[in-house]
């Protein structure tokens, strides 16, 4: 019987069949379903049915694997081409049709109860019996932003797992800005707590992600509000808003640092030496020599990665608040034009202890002073000037 191809050919059709059948099975067996999503499942799974006749119609076996495998497989010889019509799903009835009147013996003898197999029962035992089955459910993840008054309707539905009676009530003990702390109570006395987002050493970490979110954008606390009031969610005050911002100054600072020791060691091992060029440029908060914020970096022109940075300012809003508790004050006095010398020298000053290396290439700009700071930083004549011809040509008047 293995050796006949038309008898293999039927058997792994009927196998290929049962298995989209099972897959039907499982789908519409799966936990927190409603019967809309379970007829969405049989809908899909009679499109599929026509689409099925139709591959078979023009003997496509792509969607048989189990009938694509065997060899020699001819259309006259098959059978199931005989099922092709089977596939087709019959039309909703029109016309109604007479009630048939009981003809069976009603007075014959009860069964037992307890010899009764129900449809539920035969169910349950098909789920104990294949614990090792694999759904297919899509895993969920993130967060979501959901209706307050969607949450109490879900919840009234369900049952209390101490005297199972529908009409539980959600109530919210505490919020900390995103996060808010909910109780599920039942009138027979139960109670159980969670909180809306997972907490990380007993802090949420969403409103961090709040606050690191809107600092990338380069927005504050001010555009914060505005959103979230828009979005008619709970909000986070001006003292935890900073606070964030703090740890997360702190969390960027350590990782800028170890970024940069990490590109240093890489140029060691690609140049094999301590010393290396790099180009020098600064930049400021706002176009003109009037900025109070500015900033000056080194990148190294064999990695293109940043090997140091300065960052400096003249403005401390704690000193105009005249607030006397210690903190980091403005670390630059002078003109804005003259903060690119400052950083360079400071960051060229510190190469050999920080970094271990030595910027003997300084790639600059043409009309840039900070080379004249640094071109003895490490004995006379040490550090060497390549010019770069970007602002050149920029303010050239033969640029194409």
């Amino acid at each position: 019987m293995l050796e006949d191809t038309e008898w293999l050919s039927d058997f792994a059709f009927f196998t290929d069949l049962l298995c989209h059948m099972n897959n039907l099975n499982v789908k519409m067996q799966g936990k927190n379903q409603f019967i809309d999503d379970i007829w969405a499942h049989l809908k899909a799974f009679k499109l599929k049915l026509n689409l099925f006749s139709g591959q078979l119609a023009k003997n496509d076996l792509s969607h048989f694997s189990r009938l694509n495998s065997i060899p020699s497989v001819h259309e006259e010889k098959l059978k199931f081409n005989l099922f092709i019509n089977h596939f087709k799903m019959p039309k909703a009835r029109s016309k109604k049709f007479k009630k048939r009147s009981f003809h069976g013996n009603r007075h014959r003898n009860s069964v037992p109860k307890n010899n009764v197999s129900t449809a539920s029962a035969t169910k349950l035992n098909t789920l104990k019996s294949s614990d090792g089955l694999e759904y297919d459910f899509q895993e969920l993840k993130g967060n979501r932003i959901i209706d307050i008054q969607t949450l109490l309707g879900v919840f009234s539905i369900l049952s209390c797992p101490k005297c199972f009676a529908t009409g539980l009530k959600l109530t919210e003990d505490s919020k900390e800005g995103l996060c808010s702390n909910f109780a599920r109570v039942c009138k027979c006395g139960f109670m159980a707590g969670f909180t809306t987002t997972p907490k990380e050493y007993k802090k949420c970490s969403l409103n961090t992600l709040l606050v690191f979110g809107l600092r990338l954008m380069g927005r504050g606390f001010s555009a914060g509000m505005k959103l979230l009031c828009t979005l008619n969610l709970p909000y986070v005050c001006k003292k935890t808003f900073r606070i964030h911002e703090l740890k997360l100054l702190e969390a960027v600072k350590y990782s800028c640092e170890e970024n940069m020791k990490a590109a240093s060691k890489e140029v060691q091992n690609f140049k094999k030496t301590t010393t290396c060029g790099v180009s020098v440029d600064g930049t400021w908060q706002r176009r003109g020599h009037m900025s109070l914020n500015g900033c000056v970096s080194v990148i190294s022109i064999d990695t293109g990665k940043i090997l140091d940075l300065e960052v400096m300012t003249q403005y401390c809003k704690m000193c105009e608040m005249n607030i006397k508790c210690d903190h980091e004050c403005s670390n630059y006095k002078g003109s804005s034009g003259n903060m690119e010398s400052v950083g360079a020298f400071r960051i060229f000053e510190r190469s050999v202890m920080k970094r271990e290396l030595q910027y003997t290439e300084y790639y600059g700009d043409g009309d840039s002073k900070a080379f004249l700071k640094v071109k003895d930083i490490y004995g006379e004549d040490t550090v060497t000037k390549l010019e770069c011809i970007g602002p050149c040509t920029k303010k050239s008047r033969l640029t194409a």
